[in-house]
Order: C-alpha cells, then sequence, then structure tokens
C-alpha cells in the first residue's frame, strides 16, 4: 500500500508534509466501480473527479475557523482512481488489502466509490474493531432490498447486506424511495430508524428534532455512509438515480455536525458520484463535503 506526497496527486493539493501517511490522521482512498448499478452509469469516474475537483477546495474553513488539513490527510495509491475495478471481487480484495491497515494505524479512512455495493465489505473490518458498531446513511433509497436483478451485491441491496453482520442500529436520513418488498421487510425490524426525505413538508425546527432523535438511537461508534443521491437534485445532478425531494447542502452538514459531535464517526464512504462532463460543481460538493467531514471528525 502506498501514499503519495505529490501536491498534484494528493487529495486537496496538499504539501508533503500535510500528506505524509507517517503523520496523517485521515487517510482516503478509491474503488472504482460501477458493476452493481442499476440505472445510469459513470461512478467507476466518481474517485478520479473528487481528487481532481479537491485541488480547488479552498483549504481554510471560516465556519470551522481553522484549516481541516492540518490534521494530516494522506491519499492511498492515487494512480489506481481511474483504472475501474472489473468485478464486485476486485473491490472486496482492495478493501480487504488497505482497511485494515488504516484502522491498524489509527487513520480516519475515507472510502470513495464507486456505487453504494463497496459499502458492505468494509462493515466486518470496522466491527472487528468496534464490536457495537451502528451505521448513519444518507441516501435517496433505503437499499434494503435481498436481491436486485438476481445480484445480492447490487447497489440496491447495500444496506440490507450490512444488515447481515450485527450492527447495533442504522439510521437512513432523506430516503424516499422504498419498495414493497423492503417495506415490509423494514417494519419488522427494530434496529433501523429512517428520517424520511421526500415530498413532506415539516418546519426546520421538527426536522432537526428528528435528526437529533434519530442520531440518540445509534450507539457510540457509528460508520457513516453517505449515497451522494441522498441529496436534492438540484444541487447534484450526477449520479444514476436521482430522486426529487433530497437534502440541501445545509441540512447535510447539519445532520453531520450532529452525528460528530454526538457520536464517535470510526470511518466513512461517499459513492454514487457519476461525473457529468463539463458540469463541475457536484464533483466539487462531494470534494468539499469529505473536506469538511474531516474537520467536524477533529475539530476540537
Amino acid at each position: 500500500m502506498q501514499a503519495t506526497t505529490d501536491l498534484e496527486t494528493s487529495f486537496y493539493g496538499l504539501p508533503p508534509e500535510q500528506c505524509d501517511y507517517a503523520t496523517a490522521r485521515a487517510a482516503i482512498f478509491g474503488t472504482p466501480f460501477e458493476g452493481a448499478v442499476s440505472y445510469g452509469s459513470g461512478t467507476s469516474q466518481g474517485p478520479s473527479a473528487v481528487l481532481e475537483a479537491s485541488q480547488q477546495v479552498e483549504l481554510f474553513d471560516h465556519e470551522a475557523g481553522w484549516s481541516p488539513c492540518e490534521v494530516g490527510i494522506a491519499t492511498i495509491e492515487p494512480e489506481t482512481l481511474d483504472t475501474p475495478l472489473a468485478s464486485f471481487e476486485a473491490v472486496k480484495s482492495t478493501i480487504d488489502r488497505v482497511l485494515p491497515k488504516l484502522l491498524e494505524d489509527g487513520k480516519f479512512p475515507v472510502l470513495i466509490g464507486g456505487d453504494h455495493s463497496v459499502m458492505p465489505p468494509v462493515i466486518p473490518h470496522y466491527m472487528a474493531k468496534y464490536p457495537t458498531l451502528g451505521v448513519f446513511q444518507i441516501d435517496a433509497h433505503a437499499d434494503l432490498r435481498d436481491q436486485y436483478d438476481d445480484n445480492p451485491n447490487s447497489h440496491a441491496c447495500a444496506m440490507r447486506r450490512a444488515h447481515d453482520y450485527p450492527i447495533v442500529h442504522s439510521v437512513g436520513v432523506g430516503i424516499r424511495n422504498i419498495s414493497a418488498e423492503e417495506w415490509e421487510w423494514y417494519k419488522d425490524q427494530s434496529n433501523i430508524t429512517m428520517v424520511w426525505g421526500g415530498s413532506r413538508m415539516v418546519t426546520e425546527e421538527a426536522w432537526k428534532a428528528e435528526i437529533r432523535a434519530a442520531i440518540a438511537k445509534l450507539p457510540q461508534h457509528v460508520y457513516l455512509t453517505i449515497d451522494v443521491d441522498g441529496l436534492d437534485p438540484s444541487i447534484m445532478p450526477s449520479t444514476g438515480t436521482p430522486e426529487p425531494g433530497g437534502l440541501s447542502w445545509q441540512q447535510t452538514c447539519f445532520a453531520l455536525t450532529e452525528l460528530f459531535a454526538t457520536r464517535t464517526v470510526v470511518g466513512m464512504d461517499v459513492n454514487e458520484l457519476a461525473p457529468i462532463e463539463t458540469l463541475h460543481g457536484p464533483d466539487f460538493l462531494v470534494a468539499k463535503l469529505i473536506y469538511k467531514a474531516i474537520g467536524y471528525k477533529f475539530k476540537g
């Protein structure tokens, strides 16, 4: 496993002293995979697009009053980010090779997909270190199907596969698409909480209260998984399965602020970005969202 110290190939264009693996507290790696998508394609280009966009992110966060890059952000194997992985087995192999080392070395791992099927293989690695693990999901879709198109590892099955492991509780935020099959299974689960998105209208304070109440059900150690289609298509059109009625930037940041402030977030992924040529805003949004999350993690 190699990390870069080169300005042009490191996330956020960091100088060597801020992207050195030995001292970095966060580490970013990618799984450019789209073998399990069901509609629009392009998610295998997500990691490289985020890397490119990250070079334009302002490193000082005026809202936080500091530069999160001060904690050190390592970039793992940047040369692999624009090479699509050929199979789900290749995704799992990459995760099995990289993630245990990051956890052993005390890093905060950030995985960039790829479609959402890249998430379930990380769960056993986190549970080995944090046996009482919760999952906080931002998504448009419940992703609770047992299989989709005869594929149990479809991106439509990501949270169902996560629940194959004994996670304590999961919270889904922004969910606004769930099938009848998923609904029937979900109703029988006592360890899943949904904060629904879609066409319902609630006040800002009521929504914030829902977020706080949902987070309160999570154990102390939490894994964060973000499918970018959880955000509204008006700010995130670059995704394969968009749904109206998603989260705003402000809602997303509020949810993450509350999560990081009250729970120990042990790792995260961001997935399902399908870049659109000449439309750089969504790529930049993901790069900035990851940077904000690293800031929330290490604030204070």
